[in-house]
């Protein structure tokens, strides 16, 4: 039997039947972060920007008030995570949850959903490793997805992370086959949806590659200008206005990975108190000023990161660049940002696992699997652990295990070339 023919076709196969699972399985998804999507294109259709953005209110303000009162209408539910997307997005929104109900959008959700995991493996896998067959590839991440908290949440909430990293990734996969526009195309857009992606841009500039950046900065002015020309410029503050309230008071729940996260539950008695619930939806608000110093150290931490692969990445990582970098600048933010859940971490963990196996890293990849274990979704929906416990525990163990992926990248790196190299090199 051919062997490439049978990959193919295995592939394809668990390919549809994951998509059509999710698509199938969209109704019973939580999707609160789908639903505040939903919402917002309903009132950005409106101009109603303040019910598009209504989290800076206060909770019990007539505009909240009024907000859950025609979710309940519109959908049939009240509640929604807050919507921190641009104004051009909440337009793009409108124009589909104004032709189509809730029900129907849950599905389109998925379908995108899906296809961004896909997209996200398979670039991954032709990216870190080709040798590996795509089938294997694609089962390592079904297997990932569906046994942790990072792929389970970022699935249930239809998260449009998904997309963003899916966009990261093939930016540079795009970039890797020297197609300019279209890496410059797929970081735009995936920067238009969150800032975030802007701090990819320090591969290229390690590269000395300035063509897709170029075109980076093209397709980003346009799409900046038509969400002002669109939405409108008070949309805009009213944006501004309520990311800066998140930037001052957030939450820590069990899916919280990050260095703050895990520094606040191991110096806070209150904070471990609030956590210690029976409810999956135990947390506890917190001023970012309580952590000022955790903070500031995790920002020089990212900042030293940038700093250093865009003059030594090159040299460090040769023609593996983006195989170490991507899943590198993917941790990093994570572990150094405040709020950091853990569908923000897809994009290293599409690369980890098939890093450790195409380099016989046998070690690791057994230290991966135990980190799949410590982060399952198994420990808050099948009670081997006592709930509380769940809910101090994840945070710190996947935290942890961050770290230590994040250690053994650099660890893992290949050898440096020389300084004459490096020059010959250049372009």
């Amino acid at each position: 039997m051919d062997v490439e023919k049978l990959n193919r076709t295995l592939f394809v196969l668990l390919a549809a039947l994951f998509a059509l699972v999710m698509i199938y399985f969209a109704p019973t998804f939580g999707a609160d972060d789908a639903h505040s999507y939903y919402m917002a294109g309903h009132f950005a259709s409106q101009q109603e920007w303040s019910l598009v953005y209504p989290y800076f209110l206060e909770s019990g303000g007539e505009a909240r008030l009024r907000y859950k009162e025609i979710a309940l209408e519109l959908s049939g539910r009240e509640h929604s995570s807050p919507f921190i997307y641009p104004p051009l997005w909440a337009k793009l929104f409108s124009l589909v949850s104004t032709n189509v109900d809730y029900a129907l959008f849950k599905y389109l959700m998925a379908g995108i959903c899906a296809c961004a995991l896909l997209c996200i493996a398979e670039a991954a896998r032709q990216l870190v490793a080709p040798g590996i067959k795509s089938a294997v590839a694609l089962a390592i991440q079904l297997a990932f997805w569906g046994a942790t908290t990072i792929g389970i949440v970022a699935i249930n909430e239809l998260q449009f992370q998904a997309l963003v990293s899916a966009l990261i990734v093939l930016a540079f996969f795009s970039a890797q086959r020297e197609e300019h526009i279209a890496a410059g195309l797929f970081l735009a857009v995936a920067a238009s949806i969150k800032l975030t992606p802007l701090i990819f841009i320090v591969l290229w500039i390690a590269q000395r590659n300035y063509q897709p950046i170029k075109f980076f900065v093209l397709f980003g002015v346009i799409l900046g200008l038509t969400s002002i020309l669109w939405a409108g410029w008070p949309a805009h503050q009213l944006f501004l206005e309520s990311v800066i309230s998140l930037g001052t008071d957030t939450i820590i729940r069990y899916t919280s990975f990050s260095l703050t996260a895990a520094v606040g539950i191991l110096s806070s008695p209150e904070l471990v108190g609030s956590l210690w619930g029976n409810s999956p939806a135990s947390h506890q608000s917190y001023q970012f000023a309580t952590f000022w110093g955790v903070n500031v150290l995790t920002k020089i931490f990212l900042v030293a990161l940038v700093i250093w692969i865009a003059v030594w990445g090159q040299r460090i990582f040769s023609n593996q660049l983006y195989v170490y970098g991507i899943p590198l600048v993917t941790l990093a933010i994570g572990l150094s940002s405040p709020l950091a859940w853990g569908h923000h971490y897809l994009a290293a963990f599409a690369f980890v696992p098939l890093l450790y196996l195409s380099k016989g890293q046998r070690a690791w990849a057994v230290l991966f699997v135990m980190g799949v274990a410590a982060t399952s979704i198994y420990w808050v929906v099948g009670g081997i652990f006592p709930r509380p416990v769940v809910n101090v525990a994840m945070p710190l163990l996947a935290t942890t295990y961050g770290v230590v992926f994040f250690v053994s990248l650099i660890w893992l790196r290949p050898k440096s070339i020389t300084r004459t190299q490096f020059a010959s090199e250049q372009p």
